[in-house]
């Protein structure tokens, strides 16, 4: 019978579908491990053929390191699927059960090209935005002041997008939670990131820490295409009211009409 085993606990696949997650309508419940109350699921076909899929677009779930949409993918014989800080190994029976594949445990940085400067990954979560907490700090009126994390989940790293002004990854806007490989360029405002494992470009130099802003930047509004966001939610600037204008026109052809008597 099919099985899924996680730090040394196997469960038995049984016909139909299995919900993994932390919540109580969750088939296998497991606590601790950082998934949501219903993170993905692995359903037994007629065939017996297993397929998982994740719970929803915001869940971070991989399969052998690359990352699952909520379409269902079949599995093979040993895939090893991450989600939160948990990974489980699927087999077909549980005497053919094997280790599950390690993480790539290489260092992983954002480097901030036009400085030459590279941001160490090594906490659970990093900031990026203009507030001046940020461990990336971005000095640009079109960032938002928590505008993007990178956070580590399911043995791999992960942007999440808040910021009004969006996010682009490799040219593409970001919806949600996108898994990172190296080499992909994160573009916040003007200012572009390199996701990168392993050696540094050369001339790039480790940040020891945040850098003092010249400038309030902190504090001052977000600006993007007709909307300010001032970290309260995004409000729309505010022109001339139309009314006034009406009244302007109004005049100045009454003015026109008499001058030309």
């Amino acid at each position: 019978m099919p099985v899924l085993e996680t730090g040394g606990t196997i469960r038995e696949l049984n016909d139909g579908e299995t919900v993994v997650g932390s919540g109580a309508n969750a088939t296998w419940r497991l606590g601790g491990a950082d998934l949501a109350a219903r993170h993905f699921t692995v359903a037994l076909g007629d065939d017996g053929q297993a397929t998982v899929k994740s719970c929803s677009t915001q869940n971070v779930v991989l399969v052998n390191g690359r990352q699952l949409g909520v379409r269902p993918l079949p599995l093979a014989d040993g895939d090893t699927i991450a989600a939160g800080t948990a990974r489980f190994v699927y087999a077909k029976d549980a005497s053919s059960l094997r280790p599950a594949t390690n993480a790539d445990n290489s260092p992983a940085y954002l480097v901030d090209e036009r400085a030459r400067m590279a941001f160490p990954l090594a906490r659970r979560s990093v900031s990026i935005g203009r507030d001046a907490g940020s461990i990336v700090v971005v000095r640009d009126p079109q960032v938002s002041r928590f505008h993007a994390d990178v956070r580590t989940e399911a043995g791999a790293h992960v942007l999440y997008s808040m910021g009004s002004a969006g996010t682009l990854v490799n040219g593409h806007g970001v919806a949600a939670p996108r898994v990172l490989e190296s080499g992909d360029k994160i573009e916040i405002g003007q200012t572009t990131l390199l996701f990168v494992r392993g050696n540094l470009p050369p001339g790039v130099k480790v940040s020891q820490g945040p850098v003092p802003a010249e400038e309030d930047w902190s504090r001052r509004p977000t600006v993007s295409a007709g909307v300010i966001d001032t970290g309260e939610g995004p409000r729309v600037r505010r022109g001339i009211p139309w009314g006034i204008i009406v009244v302007a026109i109004i005049v100045i052809a009454a003015v026109a009409y008499f001058v030309m008597r």
